[in-house]
């Protein structure tokens, strides 16, 4: 099982890279005529540099900021390309210039439309640098940038500064455009919630925010059942490279949890926190170095509460098909009862103990479990599971016993997702 999950995890980065997830949208060209088609919905929080485009016989094109004026997908994201200067001062504090940084460069790029109204227009733009906002006035053809520069200033001791020249700019455009409006924006900070409603109120009645239609639910319930394999091996400390392999135990498993999609449009990147439970029935012989027969055989009852939050990524990812891994960490609570110990004597002869208590076994332990799998329609997901070795005694030196665990589960998801 190993060696499929390894193999799927190699393969994960090439499913991903091929794979498109089309949206019904209209791209419209710079002699301004509009296509209708398919837009690849690509998740991430930059702003894209290209666009991928399926017209209607099934043909991809690339589109740039250079060919393309405009394209909107329905219900999710507009995007308009404009040529103009963007600033290039820092935020990062590490990162802060001494004085002021009014260097900009000129480009072509893709802005959000986040709202439009009768007298401007608000976009954003998110680079690796970082966040802007721009506005458009319905007059002038291109944007301009509202500009917020950090920096440190001269005695300043290391204290960054903010020159928030944005707020003089929306004052300017309230008394320009509702002058009636009293509005105190003093406070307003660059972000774009604030932002926006300033804008509300500069276009008044006709301002209309661009919001996704087809918003997907941001979290999700899931019930699974599922078979634990596992595998205890026997360590001694005198032979610490000698491990003593026992027969696998099978144990089913019940889980429950809930999934909270990073961006729900696309479902592609998700947190999930999963509780599991079982029970089972162990058995390991004990061995000390070169020993051809047994030293003890332990046996023990084991029920186990599990608590598993992870991080799940559909490297392949279609309304019918995904295909996904898992990686996290799971908080194991274990209950052990009829613990006992059959040893031999120096004699050789069978003495047991109950109560355990030459063995000493952890109720609480850490392991870290991957996991890779398939959704189907959005419902149903069949998934294999590895959880690598980890020791369940504790306490002693003598020797450890280690448990890999293995998993072959199944889900249904709960609730709408894309």
């Amino acid at each position: 099982m190993k060696k499929i999950l390894t193999l799927l995890i190699i393969a994960f980065p090439l499913l991903a890279n091929a794979q498109y997830n089309f949206k019904k949208g209209s791209l419209t060209l710079p002699d301004h005529e509009k296509i209708q088609g398919s837009i690849d919905l690509r998740e991430g929080q930059l702003n894209p540099t290209i666009v991928n485009f399926q017209a209607a016989d099934g043909s991809i094109k690339q589109y740039t900021p250079e060919t393309c004026l405009s394209y909107d997908i329905e219900g999710y994201e507009k995007y308009e390309s404009y040529k103009i200067p963007i600033t290039l001062s820092k935020i990062k504090v590490i990162e802060l210039s001494n004085g002021i940084d009014t260097s900009t460069k000129t480009e072509a790029i893709f802005l959000r439309l986040l709202s439009e109204g009768k007298n401007v227009k608000l976009y954003s733009y998110r680079d690796n640098l970082k966040m802007r906002f721009f506005i458009k006035e319905a007059k002038d053809a291109v944007p301009y940038e509202l500009i917020r520069q950090i920096y440190l200033s001269a005695g300043s001791n290391g204290i960054a500064e903010t020159k928030k020249t944005y707020l003089k700019q929306l004052s300017d455009l309230i008394s320009k455009y509702a002058a009636n409006e009293s509005k105190n924006i003093e406070r307003v900070g660059y972000y774009q919630k604030e932002i926006a409603k300033v804008v509300q109120v500069i276009n008044g009645a006709g301002n209309q925010e661009v919001t996704v239609v087809n918003k997907a639910p941001g979290s999700r319930f899931f019930a699974g059942v599922g078979l634990n394999v596992n595998k205890l091996d026997f360590v001694a400390a005198q032979s610490p490279g000698k491990k003593i392999p026992n027969d696998a135990v099978f144990a089913p498993t019940l889980a429950v949890g809930i999934d909270f999609l990073i961006n729900p449009a696309i479902g592609r990147l998700i947190f999930r926190t999963e509780a599991s439970a079982y029970t089972s029935d162990h058995s390991i012989d004990a061995y000390n170095e070169d020993e051809i027969y047994p030293r003890a055989h332990h046996s023990f009852k084991q029920a186990s509460f599990v608590i598993s939050p992870q991080f799940l990524y559909n490297f392949y990812n279609t309304q019918k098909l995904k295909v996904y891994g898992t990686a996290g960490f799971a908080l194991h609570l274990s209950k052990f009862s009829s613990i006992s110990t059959e040893s031999l004597t120096p004699g050789f002869q069978p003495m047991r103990t109950e109560g355990g208590n030459n063995l000493s076994l952890r109720e609480l332990l850490i392991a870290y479990p991957i996991s890779a799998g398939v959704c189907l329609n959005n419902k149903f997901q069949l998934y294999l599971g590895y959880t690598a070795p980890v020791s369940v005694t504790g306490g002693v030196a003598n020797y450890k016993i280690n448990v890999a665990r293995y998993k072959l589960g199944v889900n249904y998801l709960f609730g709408r997702a894309n």
